[in-house]
C-alpha cells in the first residue's frame, strides 16, 4: 500500500504538478497512512492477548500453529581453527494469529508495521533457536528486525543476523557438511510445526564467492522439515544442510 501511495504521488508530479506541490502531496499521503497504521497498532496494544499462549491451529484450537521459515544469506565462511560456520543474512518467520485479526473497514490498509508491538512483546512470538548456534541467534536486537501484521492475523518477523554455528571437521577433509537446525525451546510438535516456504533458502552470489576466496565451494544447500524424538517428547525442526568441497 505504501509503495502504491509513493508511486501515485510521483506520477502526479510528473504529470505537471509543481515540485513543492508534489512533495506536499506525498507528505500528506504518508501522514494519513501512518496515522491509520498507528490507530491499528493501538487497537492491537489495547487487546488482552496472552502472549504466553500460542495461537490456535488452522482448523482447530488444538491443532499446532505452523511457523513458516525462509532465509536469505549474503555472508558465508568456514573456520578450521574453531570448527564453525559463519552465516549472515536475513531470517524470516511467518505465522497466523487470528487474535490479531482486525476489521479495517474503509481504512484501505491491509498490512501494518509496528516496532512497538514487537519491542513491547505484546503478542506471541515463536521461541525459535538453533542448537548449533554459538552467539545467541535468537537474541538479536530489535533494531535489526522488521515486523509486520496483516489484517487477517498473518505475521511476518524478519531478523537481520550474523552468527556462527558449530560445524566439526578435520583439516585434511576435502568435503565438509554443516547441518543447521531451527527448533522451539518449549513447544513440542503437537503445539508448533516448522515448515519452509517454497524456495525458502536463497544464497547470494557474493556469499558463494566469499567461500571460494577461502578455498571452498558451496556445492549444495538443502532445506527440510521434520520431527525429532527425544525422551521429553517430539519436537519439530527446520533444517539446512550445507555441503562444501575444497577448490584446487
Amino acid at each position: 500500500m505504501l509503495r502504491f501511495l509513493l508511486a501515485f504521488a510521483f506520477l502526479t508530479a510528473l504529470c505537471g504538478a509543481d515540485h513543492h506541490e508534489g512533495h506536499d502531496h506525498v507528505s500528506r499521503l504518508l501522514a494519513s497512512y501512518r496515522a491509520k497504521e498507528k490507530a491499528i497498532e493501538r487497537m492491537i496494544l489495547n487487546r488482552d492477548i496472552d502472549k504466553g499462549v500460542r495461537p490456535p491451529g488452522k482448523d482447530a484450537v488444538t491443532d499446532p500453529v505452523k511457523v513458516k521459515l525462509s532465509m536469505y544469506i549474503n555472508d558465508l565462511g568456514l573456520c578450521k581453527k574453531y570448527q564453525e560456520l559463519s552465516v549472515g543474512g536475513y531470517f524470516r518467520q511467518r505465522w497466523n494469529d487470528p487474535r490479531l485479526a482486525i476489521d479495517l473497514g474503509e481504512t484501505g490498509i491491509t498490512t501494518m508495521m509496528s516496532t512497538n508491538v514487537f519491542e513491547n512483546r505484546r503478542i506471541w512470538i515463536p521461541d525459535t533457536f538453533s542448537p548449533a548456534d554459538r552467539l545467541g541467534f535468537s537474541r538479536e536486537k530489535f533494531g535489526h528486525s522488521f515486523f509486520r501484521v496483516k489484517c487477517c492475523g498473518g505475521v511476518l518477523l524478519s531478523v537481520k543476523f550474523r552468527t556462527k554455528f558449530a560445524c566439526p571437521f578435520n583439516e585434511d577433509q576435502n568435503e565438509v557438511t554443516c547441518s543447521v537446525s531451527f527448533e522451539s525451546y518449549a513447544y513440542g510438535a503437537e503445539d508448533m510445526v516448522y515448515e519452509w516456504v517454497n524456495d525458502g533458502l536463497m544464497i547470494d552470489d557474493v556469499a558463494k564467492q566469499l567461500m571460494k576466496n577461502q578455498g571452498w565451494e558451496l556445492v549444495s544447500s538443502d532445506i527440510s522439515s521434520g520431527v525429532n524424538t527425544f525422551a521429553t517428547g517430539n519436537y519439530s525442526e527446520g533444517k539446512i544442510v550445507f555441503k562444501f568441497v575444497k577448490t584446487p
